[in-house]
C-alpha cells in the first residue's frame, strides 16, 4: 500500500468575475472577501445605509439588486446637528456647507 502526496493550491476567486464583488475583491488563502471604495459600504443586511432587499429577492442569488457581502451601497451622511453659534436655515433635505472668512 503506497502513499501519494497531495498538494493544495489556492484558487483565486477574484480572477473570475471579480469574485462577484461589486467593487473590490480581495483574495485570501482558501477564500475571498469583497470591499468597497471610499464613500461606499458593503451591504450586509436590510437597513445597511437605508437600503433593503426587494421582497422577490433573497440577497444571495446572482442577479439580485443587493447581494449580501458583495454589493456596495453609498454611505449616507447623518443629519446635521444645530451649530453652537448659529442656525441652519434651510428646508432642503440635503445641502452643502460653505464657510466664509470673516477677516476679509
Amino acid at each position: 500500500m503506497g502513499c501519494t502526496r497531495l498538494e493544495c493550491g489556492d484558487i483565486n476567486e477574484c480572477a473570475n468575475n471579480n469574485g462577484g464583488c461589486d467593487q473590490k475583491c480581495i483574495n485570501t488563502p482558501g477564500n475571498f472577501t469583497c470591499a468597497c471604495n471610499v464613500g461606499y459600504e458593503l451591504f450586509l443586511s436590510n437597513g445597511t445605509a437605508g437600503f433593503s432587499i426587494d421582497k422577490s429577492e433573497t440577497g444571495e442569488r446572482d442577479g439580485d439588486i443587493f447581494q449580501r457581502n458583495k454589493t456596495c451601497v453609498p454611505v449616507m451622511c447623518p443629519p446635521m446637528d444645530n451649530p453652537e453659534n448659529g442656525l441652519i436655515m434651510s428646508t432642503k433635505v440635503s445641502y452643502g456647507i460653505n464657510f466664509l472668512d470673516i477677516n476679509n
